[in-house]
């Protein structure tokens, strides 16, 4: 990737989730297991392939946590990834 820009990943199951009635349900996203590993495998793509020049411009979140994050966007994108 040709730019001088960080990025920020933050996992959040929550976007898979839907309503059913008022209660928020999220049977079909994956184990928290496997959606780790999964996570951990696309950080580590992204700073060995796509940043390979500058893998400390990749930064991420705690898998899991909670957390509150604050940023200035200069641009509205939303990525959802789905497999």
């Amino acid at each position: 990737m040709q730019s001088e820009q960080e990025v920020l990943f933050v996992s959040q199951f929550t976007l898979y989730g839907f309503f059913k009635g008022n209660k928020p349900d999220f049977h079909h996203a994956m184990a928290p297991g496997a959606a780790k590993a999964f996570y951990s495998e696309f950080l580590k793509h992204a700073r060995e392939v796509v940043y390979k020049d500058h893998p400390e411009r990749i930064k991420d979140g705690v898998f899991g946590a909670h957390m509150e994050v604050a940023l200035v966007n200069s641009g509205p994108v939303t990525m959802i990834l789905d497999s």
